[in-house]
């Protein structure tokens, strides 16, 4: 989950997003729960990877690491 967490991380910052932009655009997610998945502590559920996809303007594939 940590390479996850990393290749999350390098998405959102490529798209200039803080975590608080990324948590202020896509509700439902604290800025601690992103926090703690770009650090590989947390295990996201297939729609919080959805939502974060979406706000980040990306595919889901390429958010999971299958692109």
């Amino acid at each position: 989950m940590r390479e996850f967490g990393k290749r999350l991380r390098r998405i959102r910052q490529s798209r200039g997003y803080s975590i608080d932009r990324l948590y202020l655009e896509s509700s439902h997610l604290s800025r601690a729960t992103i926090s703690r998945i770009e650090k590989g502590e947390a295990d996201p559920q297939l729609s919080t990877l959805r939502r974060i996809a979406k706000t980040l303007g990306v595919k889901l594939s390429k958010l999971i690491g299958d692109e």
